[in-house]
């Protein structure tokens, strides 16, 4: 009478309707596993891809910001030249 009360558990199944421990379930997870490996493979190009021209972006950025800071000092020399000689004569104090 104990037996009756108890609810049996249904088998698992995979997507498919296979049962777990069938051959075939196996190979399912196992194509699921290579796929996902490549797309993990994907992923890894693609921020290898954006790394690259993320610096090469921020590479960039610096240059501009030289050239920038090149083009003032060649606009203003004779501010430049005093700017220069004063930090020159406060490197000089100092040392």
């Amino acid at each position: 009478m104990a037996d009756e009360s108890i609810p049996t558990k249904p088998p698992l199944v995979s997507e498919n309707g296979e049962p777990l421990g069938s051959e075939a379930a196996f190979e399912d997870h196992a194509a699921q596993i290579e796929a996902l490996r490549a797309e993990l493979e994907s992923l890894r190009q693609s921020v290898t891809s954006m790394t690259v021209s993320a610096k090469s972006v921020v590479g960039m950025g610096a240059n501009v910001a030289i050239d920038d800071v090149e083009e003032i000092l060649k606009r203003n020399v004779f501010a430049s030249v005093g700017i220069a000689a004063f930090f020159g004569y406060l490197w000089g104090k100092i040392r």
